[in-house]
């Protein structure tokens, strides 16, 4: 599959579009980055020229022109999870259920099930309070990412966009690239439904 890809890419390349006027994104890294080494390799690109060769959420990060400490990370957290008196397994159960629901697209699912070794009341109590503390510190985690730029609009100026391992995008992902790419006039998606390994983390194969 890649390399029926990269014979495409290379078909685009050769028709005059230059690289920066191309996407190649995927959910994953390992995904996206095996098709921006073998395109450097094969095309003798350099990195400035793979500048939309990425992930969906590094994507996001570029277009929102974040920084570092934009990002909410583990020591921020630390507080927060020390005043709910939660166990670090219960903040993350509670915040890996809560990333899932985002991407698919079903906030009232977070509201609706306990986890194991976490009541119903800590997860809505958890949630509540994890989006208000984000905004207190200003700061986003990466499903924010996907949600600001679907909401703020944000489109990429390229001819081409190619979407690698499509069957494993998430409800949220598929709109941000619709959103991402709605101007972009070719596109070129591939995936395998029988690979899909993400869809306890809310792939949408049927979509795809």
């Amino acid at each position: 599959k890649t390399h029926a890809l990269l014979d495409e890419l290379e078909k685009t390349l050769a028709s005059g579009v230059k690289a920066n006027e191309i996407a190649y994104v995927s959910f994953t890294r390992q995904g996206t980055y095996q098709g921006v080494d073998l395109a450097k390799d094969k095309f003798d690109l350099t990195e400035a020229d793979c500048v939309y060769f990425k992930t969906l959420h590094s994507l996001a990060y570029h277009c929102l022109e974040c920084s570092p400490d934009q990002i909410i990370g583990y020591r921020d957290l630390q507080p927060m999870i020390s005043k709910l008196n939660l166990h670090h397994n219960q903040f993350n159960t509670i915040d890996s259920k809560l990333n899932i629901a985002k991407n698919k697209q079903d906030l009232d699912a977070i509201s609706k099930e306990a986890y194991k070794g976490v009541s119903l009341g800590q997860v809505r109590l958890t949630t509540e309070v994890y989006e208000e503390y984000k905004k207190l510190l200003k700061k986003l985690d990466f499903a924010d990412l996907l949600l600001l730029v679907k909401e703020q609009k944000t489109t990429i100026p390229v001819k081409v966009v190619f979407i690698d391992e499509a069957q494993d995008l998430t409800r949220l992902q598929w709109q941000v690239v619709l959103q991402f790419f709605k101007d972009t006039p070719n596109w070129i998606i591939a995936g395998d439904p029988n690979q899909s390994i993400f869809e306890w983390a809310g792939a949408d194969v049927p979509y795809f």
